[in-house]
């Protein structure tokens, strides 16, 4: 078995690609693959995929079916024993790797990994490793940020949480952290082992339906039964991220507003004043 499978999703990036994929290339690991899944692109993309003669790399084309589609279609065609994704316009900062296993070493019985942004105002305390049993907590403090290009899943953890919902293609990331943060410890360095490159008119500031949003289906979520009191702090937070992305748009901030009054006690609003205050003032 392959130790690393590095699953990047396509669409329309041109050269990013390239810059994404020699950023996995300067790790210096032979053991890994990097399975490049094109979404349906139109542009040169693929061209600068195919230039590469590196058995690491796979090159495989479907038809556009969003974000989430391309990853699953990754993780199936993988072969490694630790996941990770990156989006084709960001990067994996040389030593990535590095900072995983050592986290991996030091902490055996954890199956969740994850790093830091090169570029995040998350305070960066320290380069040491932290272990936690309670990961919804933790990423409400902003200790940490589980993003899709900063994760290192083991492929059992993976299939034991099921996989990206293909519904989704806005925090379809977030999505998955919490079915993943269920099961078992998360483990995470300060340590920055990826570059975010948001352009602009990115797909988080384009129109979209609704049912696109993971914050559409909490309602759902909540309905299981299952959540904790911290994991539903993050949803409240998560719908108001959404009300201030729609502001403008009176039918739609009405719709998260009345999810809010019909799912949610009257503390949780409080809790994210308090988050709030904790944000501007540099606590967390």
């Amino acid at each position: 078995m392959i130790k690393y499978s590095v699953i990047i999703p396509l669409y329309n990036k041109g050269w990013r690609i390239k810059r994404a994929i020699d950023s996995v290339l300067r790790q210096g690991n032979n053991d890994l693959e990097i399975i490049v899944v094109d979404d349906g692109s139109t542009d040169d993309s693929a061209d600068y995929v195919k230039a590469y003669h590196d058995e690491r790399i796979r090159y495989i084309y479907k038809k556009n079916g969003g974000v989430s589609s391309a990853r699953n279609r990754g993780l199936l065609e993988s072969k490694g024993y630790w996941l990770l994704f990156l989006d084709a316009d960001d990067e994996m900062l040389e030593g990535a790797l590095g900072i995983y296993e050592k986290m991996a070493n030091r902490y055996p019985k954890s199956r969740f990994f994850v790093g830091r942004n090169s570029n995040s105002t998350q305070k960066a305390r320290s380069g040491k490793f932290c272990n936690t049993r309670y990961p919804f907590l933790h990423i409400w403090l902003n200790k940490v940020y589980p993003a899709s290009s900063n994760m290192m899943i083991a492929r059992t953890l993976f299939l034991q949480s099921g996989n990206y919902n293909e519904q989704l293609s806005f925090y379809e990331d977030f999505d998955l952290t919490r079915r993943v943060c269920h099961y078992g410890s998360l483990t995470y360095t300060y340590q920055a082992t990826w570059i975010y490159h948001q352009e602009k008119g990115g797909g988080s500031s384009s129109f979209h339906p609704l049912n696109r949003e993971m914050a559409y289906y909490i309602p759902e979520i909540l309905a299981k039964g299952n959540t904790t009191f911290w994991e539903r702090a993050l949803l409240y937070d998560n719908i108001e991220q959404e009300i201030a992305v729609w502001q403008g748009n009176d039918e739609n901030v009405q719709f998260y507003r009345d999810m809010q009054r019909k799912h949610f006690a009257w503390y949780y609003k409080r809790l994210h004043w308090l988050r709030q205050q904790l944000k501007r003032h540099g606590i967390i």
